[in-house]
């Protein structure tokens, strides 16, 4: 059975004063203590502490998914692991096989200290993938045609920032070096440019969760994934109303009925819509519920976050 150790730069001095930045890429080794419960308490904590936590949590999701079906890969994969903000309180967990993206995850923790596993995905394009919006900003012709991305992610010039405000608030904040003006926002997934201004970064509140549904954990494991769909064949959210679902088992119930579900939000100010085909969930012991949605690659979002922040609709 693989185990993880995962051996983290940086140091945290204290909680909500400073977090460790920048990006270290890492092995998995075959060592990692025993899983437990973290907590971390607000205020000052010793850093070596604090690692230990950190990595343990990591290595312990990380072993749990790669046993599972479709995540072999994971299990000779380089970590790539750096923190997601500034001030939000998240860390991006990357994983790439000769530079190719295999899945990812986001760690994040709330005023407490409690870790949770925000989301994750697999095949495709990560989130947050530097290869992604490098090749974005390329296409968008953003930079020069002829920059390579070696010399793109050396650049001075171009500083990149993630933000995670949530799931489908994700996105790359790109300063040009004596520009001025406004820097530029893409999508932290598909890498497209948002009509956004930095403004509407500091109007964002945080989605504040139900502790009722997000404290949901099943006793049985199940999952299920189905063939994937074009989203915008059907476009049921102009004229039909939103399916109405109390619970994680409604939504598994009618996907195990092999219907089209899909799921569409609305995000900065109403301005952009998001929409996915839903193929499928994932549910552990004791966890919560995850729901897969396809986007350049599968994404298992949290269902109580998704279900709090948009809509379901029958494709057909």
């Amino acid at each position: 059975m693989r185990k993880w150790f995962i051996t983290l730069g940086g140091a945290l001095i204290a909680w909500g004063l400073f977090w460790p930045t920048g990006t270290q890429a890492l092995k998995a080794k075959p060592s990692l203590p025993a899983p437990k419960s973290i907590h971390i308490a607000s205020g000052i904590l010793q850093p070596a502490a604090f690692q230990d936590k950190l990595q343990q949590y990591i290595g312990d999701k990380l072993h749990t998914l790669s046993s599972q079906k479709g995540f072999e890969n994971w299990n000779n994969a380089e970590i790539h692991i750096t923190t997601l903000g500034p001030g939000t309180h998240g860390w991006l967990v990357l994983l790439t096989q000769r530079g190719i993206d295999v899945g990812y995850l986001v760690i994040t923790a709330d005023d407490s200290g409690m870790l949770k596993l925000a989301e994750y995905g697999r095949g495709g394009t990560s989130l947050f993938s530097p290869v992604k919006l490098y090749a974005s900003m390329l296409q968008q012709e953003l930079i020069p045609s002829n920059m390579s991305y070696t010399d793109f992610r050396s650049s001075p010039t171009y500083q990149s920032e993630r933000y995670y405000f949530s799931a489908l608030q994700s996105l790359w904040k790109v300063t040009v070096s004596g520009a001025g003006g406004e820097p530029w926002f893409l999508d932290g997934k598909t890498g497209e440019i948002l009509p956004l201004t930095m403004k509407d970064l500091k109007a964002v509140i945080p989605a504040k969760e139900n502790p009722s549904k997000a404290n949901v954990k099943l006793s049985q494991p199940s999952s299920l994934l189905l063939p994937t769909f074009d989203p915008y064949a059907r476009l049921p959210w102009v004229k039909k109303p939103a399916l109405t679902y109390e619970n994680f088992e409604d939504v598994q119930k009618r996907l195990n009925q092999r219907d089209k579900i899909m799921y569409t939000a609305e995000y900065w100010d109403r301005s952009i819509r998001y929409v996915f085909p839903v193929t499928g969930y994932e549910s552990r012991p004791d966890e919560t519920p995850y729901l897969i949605v396809e986007q350049d690659g599968l994404r298992y979002l949290p269902f109580h976050s998704v279900s709090e922040q948009g809509k379901f609709y029958k494709s057909s």
